[in-house]
């Protein structure tokens, strides 16, 4: 769990966006919002499976450190 516990932050400054908050579902009771990439189209939320590979035959990482 990640807790606030200064009002001040940690004094960097962060100006990019790697993720976002689902604002399309409420949050489970106890849990945060699920954090999705800002680069996943919203269609793919629920089916991520489905989604096509960026580099075709690359599906792990290791895949692309071997190509």
């Amino acid at each position: 769990m990640v807790e606030k516990n200064s009002t001040q932050g940690d004094g960097v400054r962060r100006d990019v966006i790697y993720a976002k908050w689902r604002d399309d579902l409420p949050a489970e009771p106890g849990y945060s919002k699920e954090l999705v990439s800002i680069e996943l189209d919203p269609k793919y939320y629920d089916a991520i499976n489905t989604m096509p590979s960026v580099v075709p035959g690359c599906l792990t990482f290791l895949d692309f450190f071997e190509r």
